[in-house]
């Protein structure tokens, strides 16, 4: 068989920002909206718009109108819009209408706002429209690639004298933001600016036919030859993901021709120009104010044909913008995560070309467990001579340390697999080192995968101490990156999904976007994995679309905890639920007496059977991990197959509560970290396989023993397990 682990560690040298979609990143500086922030976090396009064609471009109401249309453009063509602006010294990336309308209202009284202004704007908490300069500066700093604009600002007529060059034009040799537009400014030199962003670096494409030419704003043609042409916006959406492949830091220049029945005649505008452009220099106009003295002159003398003509291009501008970030979103999607290792190789050639007689993989999508969380680099520490009771603090002490790939989806994937589930895990790596040798490692254990590589991030890393019995002290994990998995990441690999699991390492907001598209015929699993991150399923509980819940003590009591103090417990729904128990005063006296026989009182002293009990309500099964006192199950629909033993209580609602104490087969413990992990994922695999809910937990069981005794979080011997 060829190995997989060559191409694959050839895929994750190249270079960094080939793999992924720019994420937002916390900015004390930056006010991003709460439509822009979840698309940004979710992968899907964003179009940047900037403010001072709002402030200085046009007048009141009709800049006003024209933002809120040119946002309605960008939305109708699948992306999401993010006008960018200065609010009292913040910077702002996407406005709502009031603000909007707050913007266009003040118009000329805010300031422009370039480069240089920024700090300043900032540090005197003044309003201002953002120019293309600052918009890209801002749009980079959010995670934006694409932005819409009317023109870019450029040389102006004149400068060999005036030396007046626009910032817009160096900001787009050093800040990679892809900036649509018709052209420069038609009061601007168009063959300087162009020779100016040539040598800035900048990709300056036509979009148009071969030899169309670069447009004029006003004007579609010009005397001016365009540097580069493309036909479509999926071809320049395919030129700025090779950019990013390449890890260029400069920004591109698309010019798009105005629409014909828009345009103005370049010969006739260039007379109006050259009329404003004379009466400017006689006024001694000068610097920033050049520009929109121009534009209004410009209006004036074409009785107002000018500015239909600018919003008429700005609407078309964003609409080529947001084309060109929906594709460009699509080969990021389709870049964004590693090709699976399949259990059953592909077929592929040999260096003769003869084919090696090997099965097919399997659909992409048949997965029928599919594992959503951590995946990490676990470095287990057993301290060789001190007990849990003796351990100093402050000081190193003798230990046997060993290292493997662990995390809680890999580890519940893992040993699901190991009982022949058709399992698959989906997580996040980064581009590091240690993603590297995460990918191989899973590709050495032969187990169905999907990585998405997180830029700027680091790797899930952990790292227990446990005692000289390999019972934990303490644990250090840093999962942060698989907060970042969205559900535009995993959809297309659990729409099949028989059974889900998700881990408590992924975010808040993606465990609401499975459990509110978890599909009729599914069984959704929640392995809570600590004490903080066990709540992150409270938004989701009313649902009751979570089948199954697998916590243990501490994390029970932190979920029960943090209901309580809602108002969950007191809705008729609850109540509703609850009555259908039948729970009865006297069944308090025969729970007693069952914990008694048990020999776990505590169960019942601490209140752990009944804050499982008003739970039920929210989670039909809950399997309650007691460390080495084994498991107890609350079921109240969903196992209609457990065998009735002394064992076992059923209230007259059936619900069932019944105990499985620890396996014999335990010997030396070793290492604690995968044994929750392994029961919860063979547990799975054999409820997949419709074995009997009892022989699947007891040999689940049977596999965390296994791997308790084994310095791997997943004991490979698993797999020897017989369960029939």
């Amino acid at each position: 068989m060829l190995s997989l682990q060559r191409p694959l560690a050839k895929w994750l040298l190249s270079p960094k920002t080939f793999f992924k979609n720019r994420q937002y990143r916390y900015n004390s500086n930056l006010s991003i909206s709460k439509e822009v922030s979840s698309a940004l976090k979710n992968g899907l396009p964003v179009v940047a718009l900037e403010s001072t064609i709002i402030t200085h471009g046009m007048p009141y109401r009709k800049n006003f109108e024209m933002a809120l249309h040119v946002e309605n453009v960008v939305r109708e063509a699948g992306a999401v819009p993010a006008t960018i602006a200065i609010l009292n010294g913040k910077c702002h990336v996407g406005l709502d209408e009031a603000e909007l309308e707050t913007l266009a209202q003040n118009g000329h009284s805010c300031s422009k706002v370039s480069r240089r202004d920024l700090a300043y704007s900032m540090s005197q908490k003044l309003n201002g429209g953002t120019t293309v300069a600052s918009t890209m500066i801002l749009a980079e700093r959010a995670g934006i690639d694409v932005f819409a604009t009317g023109g870019i600002g450029g040389v102006h007529r004149g400068a060999e004298s005036s030396m007046d060059v626009s910032a817009d034009l160096i900001e787009l040799g050093k800040t990679r933001v892809a900036v649509v537009c018709a052209g420069a400014k038609s009061i601007l030199d168009i063959g300087r600016t162009l020779e100016v962003l040539e040598t800035q670096g900048v990709p300056v494409i036509t979009l148009g036919k071969k030899n169309t030419p670069f447009p004029a704003f006003y004007a579609n043609n010009s005397p001016y030859k365009s540097p580069m042409t493309l036909p479509s916006e999926n071809d320049i959406a395919d030129l700025l993901f090779k950019g990013m492949s390449l890890g260029l830091r400069n920004g591109t220049l698309i010019a798009v021709p105005t629409p014909s029945h828009l345009a103005q005649d370049y010969n006739e505008i260039e007379k109006v120009i050259q009329l404003a452009i004379n009466e400017c220099e006689a006024l001694g106009i000068s610097g920033k104010d050049v520009t929109p003295w121009m534009l209004q002159k410009v209006l004036d003398l074409t009785k107002g044909k000018s500015l239909e003509t600018n919003i008429g291009l700005v609407y078309n501008n964003a609409r080529v913008a947001a084309n060109i970030a929906v594709s460009l979103a699509n080969l990021k999607q389709e870049a964004h995560s590693f090709p699976a290792a399949m259990r059953i190789p592909i077929v592929k050639l040999s260096e003769k070309g003869t084919k090696k007689q090997q099965k097919s993989p399997e659909p992409q999508n048949s997965n029928e467990i599919v594992c959503l969380g951590s995946v990490s680099l676990d470095t287990n520490a057993t301290l060789l001579s001190v007990s849990k009771d003796d351990l100093v603090l402050g000081t190193s002490h003798p230990s046997s340390t060993t290292e493997a790939i662990g995390g809680v989806a890999h580890n519940i994937a893992r040993a699901a697999s190991l009982v022949d589930a058709n399992v698959k895990l989906v997580s996040c790596i980064g581009d590091d080192v240690q993603g590297h040798q995460i990918a191989n490692l899973l590709n050495s254990e032969n187990l169905q995968f999907k990585l998405v590589q997180k830029q700027n991030s680091k790797s899930c890393c952990y790292t227990a101490i446990n005692d000289r019995e390999g019972s934990l002290i303490l644990a250090a994990a840093d999962m942060r990156i698989i907060e970042d998995m969205t559900y535009s990441d995993i959809h297309d690999d659990i729409q099949a999904a028989k059974i889900i699991c998700m881990d408590g390492n992924i975010s808040e907001s993606l465990i609401s976007d499975v459990v509110k598209n978890k599909k009729e015929n599914q069984l959704l699993c929640y392995e809570p994995t600590s004490v903080p991150k066990s709540l992150k399923i409270l938004p989701s509980l009313q649902s009751g679309n979570i089948d199954i819940i697998t916590p243990n003590l501490l994390e029970l009591d932190a979920i029960y905890s943090a209901v309580e103090k809602t108002s969950l417990f007191d809705t008729d729904s609850w109540w509703s639920r609850l009555n259908m128990f039948g729970i009865t005063s006297d069944f308090s006296e025969k729970l007693s007496n069952y914990v008694t026989k048990l020999g776990l009182p505590n169960l019942t002293n601490h209140g752990t059977i009944q804050k499982c009990i008003k739970l039920l309500p929210f989670l039909p099964t809950i399997l309650l991990k007691l460390g080495s006192s084994g498991i107890l199950l609350f079921s109240r629909s969903a196992f209609m197959d457990l065998y009735r033993s002394p064992n076992s209580l059923v209230t007259p609602g059936n619900v069932v509560i019944k105990y499985y104490p620890t396996p014999k087969l335990i010997t030396d413990a070793v290492n604690s970290s995968g044994t929750g992990d392994t029961f919860v994922g063979v547990c799975l695999s054999l409820l997949m396989k419709n074995v009997r809910v009892d022989k699947a937990i007891q040999t689940a069981q049977e596999a965390a023993g296994l791997s308790l005794m084994s310095h791997s979080c997943v004991n490979p011997e698993i797999a020897s397990l017989t369960y029939e």
